[in-house]
């Protein structure tokens, strides 16, 4: 019987070994519209800081907020946004086909934080624009700037003009650093997920079923808190 077993595992051994000689390597990800560089986060248990910040970026659109934070934006998808300020931050209006989702907002805002915590920046902000929304999954490791913080995305119930329903998905993030609160707010059409003959296929599925959100990744992570 020993002798029997050993044959039998030599045998799966050289079937295994074959199989891995012969198959082919996975497809490369085609990565735009978005990046497939990961961001250059470090360990917080490795050096004793959660902080983290990507290399500088010097495109794009400036704004600078008169508290100290600044964000670059830029026209993702060739969709240069109409730009609107407020003393508290920009709202970026971006005009899609109505085939890709229509009109989109991307919001960044910021105040010190006081006793507010991550969460209560992103509760406080859904309390505001949509109490009614509905939870459809959190973000797992959200960056502003990259910087650690937490996020979801919503599902809010709308009426249009002619009394019929649709969906919109709003997606909240927020950090805080240094007693300062930035919040980034994304909202629009709910669109269904993306296929490989989406626009905004960048080589897997992506949950966030929001045009901007598939282009907003340079303008979030170009955010800078104040010094």
């Amino acid at each position: 019987m020993i002798v029997f077993l050993a044959a039998g595992l030599a045998i799966l051994a050289v079937i295994l070994v074959v199989a891995a000689l012969l198959s082919q390597p996975p497809t490369p990800p085609v990565c735009p519209p978005l990046t497939c560089q990961s961001p250059p986060i470090r360990n917080p248990m490795i050096g004793g800081s959660s902080a983290v910040t990507g290399t500088p970026v010097e495109h794009g659109q400036l704004y600078t907020n008169s508290q100290g934070f600044t964000v670059r934006y830029y026209s993702p998808f060739g969709i240069t946004p109409q730009a609107s300020t407020a003393a508290d931050g920009i709202t970026l209006t971006y005009d899609f086909a109505s085939q890709y989702g229509g009109t989109s907002q991307l919001a960044v805002i910021g105040a010190p934080a006081g006793n507010t915590t991550n969460v209560g920046l992103v509760q406080s902000i859904i309390g505001q624009i949509a109490p009614n929304a509905q939870l459809a999954y959190q973000l797992p490791g959200a960056l502003v700037g990259y910087q650690l913080g937490v996020g979801g995305a919503y599902n809010v119930q709308q009426v249009s003009s002619s009394g019929s329903t649709y969906t919109d998905r709003v997606i909240v993030m927020a950090a805080i650093v240094n007693g300062f609160g930035i919040t980034v707010i994304a909202d629009g059409q709910l669109l269904a997920p993306v296929t490989d003959t989406s626009p905004f296929w960048n080589g897997h599925a992506s949950p966030a079923n929001l045009n901007i959100a598939y282009g907003a990744d340079e303008t979030v992570n170009s955010i800078r808190f104040p010094s």
